[in-house]
């Protein structure tokens, strides 16, 4: 049963008693529909390489083609539909 407030103090303190009563039922609403990881899996592979400053960019080329080579050993060829490098 809810009494008309008589001080400005207990109005206070039922507001943030409401507030966080609130606030606790919709985080816990949010925080359960919450994903750490997609829900779909792309299947997609993103890699970055790196070779050390001042290589010459035929050793990129190179190294890029051996990455490249290793991949398709690695996956079956009907799963993979585009390897794409810049």
């Amino acid at each position: 049963m809810c009494v008309a407030e008589s001080s400005a103090g207990q109005a206070q303190a039922l507001y943030c008693r409401s507030f966080w009563a609130f606030a606790s039922f919709h985080s816990h609403g949010f925080l359960a529909r919450l994903d750490f990881f997609p829900a779909v899996d792309s299947g997609q592979i993103r890699l970055h390489l790196r070779l050390p400053a001042a290589s010459r960019i035929e050793e990129t080329e190179r190294t890029a083609d051996q990455v490249e080579s290793l991949i398709r050993h690695v996956i079956p060829a009907a799963e993979i539909e585009t390897i794409l490098d810049n």
